[in-house]
């Protein structure tokens, strides 16, 4: 990875997790251990340059899963109006030699290192990363995680409510930098009671390939 730019990690786990029936999906148990647990470990193997977390419901026993990372913890204290508040928290919290973001969802276990590190390869190898959008794709449909360019901070800070950056996405086309990932790690997310069994199931019966 070059030393001219500086990817920064955000990871997204300040949700209340208000359609997985009153639990806090993030803490619930996948294959042994907190499904965000997963998600962080994927990150802290990955190459990214600086990591960072989005605290808010819950921020202690969340906050606690990071030990032994180098995660740095920004407290959002909007955690409650959604997704686009965490998004702009991050945004704001950011420090300047930061030039590119990967905006991660703390309810993807299925993400491996190796998914995020082709994710930063491809945004790299784009002729004007700060105008990019680089984008997941798997079985003609559009994924997470996403990494921005720093042209877009602006606009990202700028979030709120539930809104995460899809209007962005559709009013940017021509920034978008398609990567094909035929792998359901990048689409499949915890949402709800059934999501988490039909992840648990593919992590127990290897269905999900470990790239």
């Amino acid at each position: 990875m070059t030393t001219r730019r500086h990817i920064e990690g955000v990871l997204l786990a300040a949700g209340k997790s208000t359609r997985s029936g009153g639990i806090n999906k993030l803490l619930t148990p996948l294959i042994g251990k907190p499904m965000i647990r997963h998600v962080i470990e994927a990150m802290a193997k990955s190459q990214f340059h600086s990591l960072t977390i989005i605290l808010g419901h819950e921020a202690e026993n969340i906050a606690n899963l990071c030990d032994g990372t180098a995660f740095r913890q920004i407290h959002n204290t909007n955690y409650d109006q959604g997704m686009g508040a965490s998004i702009a928290c991050a945004l704001k919290a950011r420090q300047d030699h930061i030039t590119d973001m990967m905006i991660v969802l703390g309810d993807m276990p299925l993400i491996t290192a190796t998914i995020l590190d082709q994710l930063l390869a491809s945004h790299l190898k784009t002729n004007l990363p700060d105008k990019t959008i680089t984008i997941p794709i798997a079985g003609g449909r559009q994924g997470n995680p996403v990494i921005w360019g720093s042209d877009f901070f602006s606009a990202l800070s700028d979030l709120h409510g539930d809104q995460g950056g899809k209007t962005l996405i559709k009013d940017n086309a021509e920034a978008i930098n398609v990567l094909a990932i035929e792998h359901p790690a990048v689409l499949i997310d915890a949402d709800t009671p059934n999501a988490l069994a039909e992840i648990e199931d593919m992590m127990m019966t290897h269905q999900a390939t470990q790239l």
